[in-house]
């Protein structure tokens, strides 16, 4: 993701592994880190079928506090 970048919506492109439908996933602003994010519910929303995300082979892991529980936002 890019920092501190307030003249452009950052965003993600998702496709889910078996199609070749692309959805289109904007990052929101962490206003206590700066750094845009990407929430686990908003990638569910296009994708409601989705258990992981892959950046390549590599499995993407979700935001976490200090005790490495997955962060759940309400």
């Amino acid at each position: 993701m890019t920092k501190n970048m307030p003249d452009i919506q950052p965003r993600q492109s998702l496709k889910a592994q078996f199609s070749s439908e692309v959805h289109t996933v904007n990052a929101r602003l962490d206003k206590k880190s700066g750094d845009y994010v990407i929430l686990w519910k908003d990638i569910q929303m296009g994708l409601p079928y989705v258990q992981h995300v892959l950046d390549g082979s590599n499995i993407v892991s979700l935001l976490a506090d200090d005790n490495f529980e997955e962060i759940l936002y309400k």
